[in-house]
């Protein structure tokens, strides 16, 4: 092994964590809400400024750190399979690829996307000042605008511009697992229904 194959042994664990990184904070602010940042910036925390206007233009922010994870996943890939086959040969790279879609899924998807599921606001707080210079960095703005809009070409549409909702029946369902949980009164319930 050359010092050449452990710089770019490096580069894969690098590659393995900022992955990791980038899926908390996939997570963390796709499953934020904007009523938790405001709370936070007003009780005061740090860097939850930024994570409001994060969230205020949070599919600007999302492409780029899809992307992001995308291009380490796939560096890490090539890199492994280059050196797999440099130490063992063809059967080497095979051996690696499943090694390393292990690593990939436990590590830079699994374990932190559940980090962020349990821990949303202090994940969310601790990629925020990250993930804001990435989603300002006009070299990646710029790719993924442009692969947004070849993804329009294939798939034309406007999207959703209002963002993620939440249907009458998903808040019936909310008011009735709140009332079971002594959250609210079932006459609280009552008037949500009323309401919907």
């Amino acid at each position: 092994m050359t010092t050449g194959d452990l710089w770019l042994g490096l580069l894969v664990v690098v590659l393995v964590a900022v992955a990791a990184l980038l899926a908390m904070a996939e997570t963390a602010l796709t499953h934020l809400s904007m009523s938790r940042a405001i709370a936070m910036e007003e009780e005061g925390r740090r860097g939850a400024g930024i994570l409001r206007r994060l969230l205020e233009a949070r599919e600007n922010v999302l492409n780029p750190v899809l992307l992001l994870v995308v291009v380490c996943h796939l560096s890490a890939a090539a890199l492994v399979a280059l050196l797999a086959n440099d130490a063992f040969g063809p059967l080497g790279i095979i051996l690696a690829v499943v090694a390393l879609a292990v690593v990939l899924f436990v590590v830079a998807e699994a374990a932190p996307k559940t980090y962020a599921l349990q821990h949303t606001a202090r994940a969310a707080l601790l990629v925020a000042p990250l993930v804001g210079v990435l989603a300002r960095f006009p070299p990646i703005r710029l790719l993924t605008w442009a692969l947004i809009g070849v993804s329009n070409l294939i798939l034309p549409g406007k999207g959703r511009a209002a963002g993620p909702v939440v249907s009458e029946e998903e808040l019936l369902a909310l008011a009735d697992v709140a009332v079971r949980a002594d959250v609210i009164e079932v006459e609280e319930r009552t008037l949500i229904r009323s309401i919907i």
